[in-house]
């Protein structure tokens, strides 16, 4: 048995209580020359705590195009999360010492670990619609983010997301490759059936919604699917302790003020697991962003990937009919017209896209 070590509070309060019970117990973390992205100098500490059998995984770019062709494959449908990558790499590293892993997924839709949550708690989930609009008059005067991590950054998502309303405001706040960009798509898609979702969650706090809507979308649509699609190709079994029937009910039955609460005049996330953590884990894991097996995407894109991504999105076989060509082009020749990172996103997205559609095609044909 080994544990996906990154560099955050879930995965490493797993390495803690692990290590407990079986010493010298392995870790496996991933590694990238790109530093904003790396997370494995804070695994490390992690990991020397509790004197894990770590392991350092470390990408070689070299064939990183050729790497990604073979990989989108395996999900057999369009799948656009790129931490599907490093999920892979690293299950094939523990698949060599190992066959079951565990993970710390599952927490942060439990516990309350996404910034989006403190916006819930506080009602701004629920604003009425005509408040809503006007908080969105706003949102031509400011300036796109620069960077992914920043205050201003969770500012500028927070207004795009409360301008909206009913499963838009959801969609805006997990799903945002497309915000404000929506203009470029050749068609929306229908979103009746997520609607109702929002009508059958009417009766919990704002938080409670905002929770169980990621427990019944994101989390089996996206974060579950790739960790157990990435580990079944390499034969690795992966289980989820935060999801266990008793963690799970007890996560269910804390109020909310456990899940997003104050402490020293500061609102935190994840508050309960916080506390925990500070008994157990370096006080740099506790002050890290969140953040779980990330890649550099602006890196890569205009780096080892930028051959494949101008062959395949000037030549599309599907994108030009769900995006405007123009849009498209825009993106590849005048990055300068778009935020980095968004426009990393908006390429990747739709990368992932044609790839799986090409190799559709080559099946069927």
């Amino acid at each position: 048995m080994c544990i996906f070590l990154s560099g955050g509070i879930d995965s490493g309060l797993i390495t803690a209580i692990a290590a407990r019970h079986q010493p010298g117990i392995r870790t496996f973390t991933m590694s990238f020359s790109e530093g904003l992205c790396d997370e494995a100098p804070v695994a490390q500490l992690v990991a020397n705590q509790h004197k894990t059998q770590h392991t350092v995984v470390r990408v070689d770019t070299k064939n990183l195009a050729d790497e990604l062709l073979n990989i989108l494959p395996h999900f057999g449908e369009p799948f656009m999360d790129s931490s599907a990558l490093p999920s892979y790499w690293v299950a094939k590293a523990a698949r060599e010492h190992v066959s079951v892993v565990l993970t710390g997924d599952g927490a942060d839709e439990l516990f309350g670990g996404y910034r989006r949550y403190a916006a819930a708690r506080f009602g701004l989930f629920r604003l009425p619609e005509i408040v809503a609009q006007r908080m969105g008059i706003l949102q031509p005067f400011l300036p796109h983010p620069a960077h992914k991590q920043s205050r201003y950054s969770h500012l500028y998502r927070l207004i795009s997301m409360v301008q909206q309303s009913g499963i838009s405001r959801y969609l805006s706040a997990t799903t945002d490759v497309f915000g404000g960009y929506e203009a470029n798509l050749v068609d929306l898609a229908p979103v009746g059936e997520l609607e109702a979702l929002i009508v059958q969650t009417q009766s919990l706090s704002g938080l409670q919604q905002l929770q169980w809507l990621d427990q019944n979308l994101l989390l089996p649509n996206d974060l579950l699917k790739k960790m157990d699609i990435a580990t079944m190709v390499h034969s690795l079994e992966a289980r989820n302790p935060f999801l266990s029937r008793e963690v799970a009910e007890l996560a269910f039955s804390l109020p909310d003020n456990l899940k997003i609460g104050w402490q020293r005049g500061e609102l935190k996330t994840k508050f309960l697991l916080r506390q925990l953590a500070a008994k157990h884990l370096p006080s740099a894991v506790i002050r890290q962003p969140k953040r779980g097996f990330e890649v550099p995407l602006r890196q890569w894109l205009d780096g080892p990937l930028r051959s494949l991504t101008h062959d395949y999105l000037l030549k599309p076989s599907l994108m030009d009919s769900l995006v405007k060509p123009t849009f498209i082009r825009q993106l590849l020749h005048k990055p300068q017209q778009f935020p980095p990172e968004k426009r990393a996103k908006l390429l990747w997205m739709m990368l992932s896209i044609e790839i799986w559609h090409r190799n559709l095609f080559r099946h069927e044909g």
